[in-house]
């Protein structure tokens, strides 16, 4: 969204605006263990299904061979609008993945944004409803029909 400046009070669907973001540390993304072997990532080269058109990895085949900036590339292109190729390739042009703390932007003038990991209640600032209380069904005084 930071990307878009959906937020700013210029906002155009049809102009590219916005800030750009680097993201640094993008090696310790973290997955549950299982996920990194079952999440399919897949791509069709234009060829029918039949003739071996259609290509899926895991998402630890990609971590392995292209690391896993490359994977953060594609999660992030995935939430970009999908109304045109164009708007994406332009919106990931402002955006900058690196696997570790260092990176060529050390001289400009960079405003952290705080990664906030709260649940949905606290983020809301309403309060946790209580849990509910298990219904028991009365005890009849009579013994069932026979």
């Amino acid at each position: 969204v930071s990307t878009q400046s959906t937020w700013g009070p210029d906002y155009r669907r049809h102009r590219i605006m916005g800030d750009n973001v680097i993201v640094i540390n993008a090696r310790h993304i973290v997955m549950p263990l299982e996920k990194w072997y079952r999440k399919p990532y897949r791509w069709t080269s234009g060829y029918p299904t039949t003739q071996g058109g259609m290509k899926e990895v895991s998402a630890e085949y990609l971590r392995g061979k292209y690391g896993p900036e490359f994977i953060l590339f594609w999660c992030i292109w995935g939430m970009l609008p999908k109304n045109s190729q164009r708007f994406r390739k332009l919106f990931m042009e402002k955006v900058y993945l690196y696997p570790d703390a260092e990176h060529p932007h050390v001289d400009e003038l960079l405003v952290p944004i705080p990664i906030k990991r709260a649940s949905y209640h606290q983020a809301k600032g309403v309060a946790k409803p209580a849990p509910r209380q298990q219904f028991a069904w009365p005890i009849a005084d009579k013994p069932p029909p026979q």
